[in-house]
């Protein structure tokens, strides 16, 4: 984290960073959740898509936050928002 994250729009901004920089690490989000959904579905046997994977972690992220806060938690949470909205996008298109 750049500067400590002390108001909401600090959270989107560092929320901003993260998403660039997790693009740059692990390429395109719908190309990336399309890969774990595969993975997902051969481990479980169902078909997983790339928006449940997204929504699946961002429920991770809300369990850890109601246990405790942690602005990592909200910083993700905007991510996966992030992501998933470019997947509903791209599903559209």
């Amino acid at each position: 984290m750049s500067e400590p994250v002390t108001t909401p729009a600090d959270l989107l901004d560092e929320a901003k960073r993260v998403i660039a920089e997790r693009r740059e690490q692990h390429g395109a989000p719908a190309e990336h959740f399309r890969a774990v959904a595969a993975c997902w579905t051969a481990l479980q046997g169902h078909k997983i898509t790339p928006a449940q994977v997204c929504l699946m972690l961002a429920a991770s992220k809300l369990v850890r936050e109601a246990h405790r806060h942690h602005i990592d938690n909200l910083v993700d949470i905007v991510g996966y928002a992030d992501c998933l909205a470019v997947i509903r996008k791209d599903e559209t298109l």
